[in-house]
C-alpha cells in the first residue's frame, strides 16, 4: 500500500489533486468561477510542471530558444483570451516560472537566488490560480487575497527550503536558512503567517473564525515540517493545507 502512495505521489496526482482544491478555492473566496474545460488544463499543467523529468528537460533548452517558445505562448494565449479571460496573470506565471528554472546569461536563475527563490514561487502559483479563473479579474479589486495567499504559499516553502539546505550547498545554491537555526526560520514563518492573519483580518473581518483556524492550521502544518518528519509525508501534509483551507472556508463562510 505504501509503495502505492510513493508511486501517486511520485507522478505527482496527489499534487495536482490539491492544487485544484486551492483553485476552487480562489474562486469561492472572490465569488468567482471556473469550467470544467480550464480545471482539465490546469491539472495538466501543474502535472507537466511539478513532473519530476520537467525540470531536468527546462534546464537543457538553450535560454534563447526557451525565450522564443515564451513568446509564442503569449501569442496563443492571447487568441485562447475568450477561454481564459484572465491569461494576463498565466503570462505573468509563465515569465517568473521560466526565469526561475532558467538563468539569464552570466546571472543567477531565480531559484539559486535565496532573495527571489521562495518569493518567485509563491508569485508564480498565485498568477497561475487567478489566471485559470472563469470570470475577468480586476487586479486592484483582489489584491489583497493575493497578498494574503501569497503569504500563505511562502510560508510553506520556508520548511522545504530549510530541508533542502544540504542538497542546495551541493548544488551551489544559495539557501538563505543555511545561516540560521530552524528556530530563527521558524520565527520568519510564523511573522509571514501572523502577517497574513493580520491582512485577512483587515480586509475579511467577516469571516474572523476562519481567519483563525487556517492559521492555527498552517502554523501547524509548517512546525512539524522542522520535527525531522520524513519530506514526502511532509510533502503530502503540504498538499493537505490547500485541502483543509478550502474545506475550512466552505463551512465557515
Amino acid at each position: 500500500m505504501n509503495s502505492i502512495f510513493k508511486t501517486i505521489s511520485y507522478a505527482k496526482l496527489g499534487t495536482v489533486l490539491f492544487a485544484v482544491f486551492h483553485l476552487v478555492f480562489f474562486a469561492s473566496f472572490i465569488n468567482n468561477s471556473i469550467s470544467t474545460g480550464t480545471v482539465v488544463v490546469f491539472s495538466l499543467l501543474v502535472f507537466t510542471i511539478y513532473f519530476p523529468k520537467t525540470r531536468n528537460l527546462v534546464l537543457q533548452i538553450n535560454f534563447f530558444v526557451g525565450l522564443f517558445f515564451l513568446v509564442f505562448s503569449f501569442i496563443a494565449l492571447y487568441f485562447l483570451s475568450n477561454v481564459l479571460p484572465n491569461y494576463h496573470y498565466l503570462i505573468l506565471s509563465f515569465v517568473i516560472c521560466f526565469f526561475y528554472f532558467k538563468e539569464i546569461p552570466n546571472t543567477l536563475s531565480l531559484r539559486e537566488n535565496y532573495k527571489t527563490k521562495a518569493i518567485s514561487i509563491s508569485l508564480s502559483w498565485i498568477f497561475l490560480c487567478t489566471g485559470f479563473l472563469s470570470i475577468k479579474v480586476e487586479l486592484l479589486n483582489v489584491m489583497p487575497f493575493l497578498l494574503s495567499q501569497f503569504l500563505f504559499v511562502w510560508a510553506l516553502t520556508i520548511p522545504f527550503d530549510f530541508a533542502d539546505v544540504v542538497q542546495d550547498k551541493k548544488n551551489g545554491t544559495i539557501n538563505f536558512y543555511s545561516a540560521i537555526s530552524s528556530k530563527n526560520a521558524l520565527i520568519i514563518l510564523l511573522i509571514l503567517l501572523v502577517f497574513q492573519l493580520l491582512v485577512n483580518l483587515y480586509f475579511f473581518n467577516e469571516n474572523i473564525l476562519f481567519n483563525v483556524l487556517n492559521f492555527i492550521q498552517t502554523a501547524v502544518c509548517c512546525y512539524l515540517g522542522f520535527k525531522n518528519i520524513n519530506k514526502y509525508w511532509f510533502g503530502e501534509m503540504v498538499e493537505l493545507a490547500f485541502l483543509l483551507q478550502w474545506v475550512i472556508w466552505e463551512v465557515m463562510k
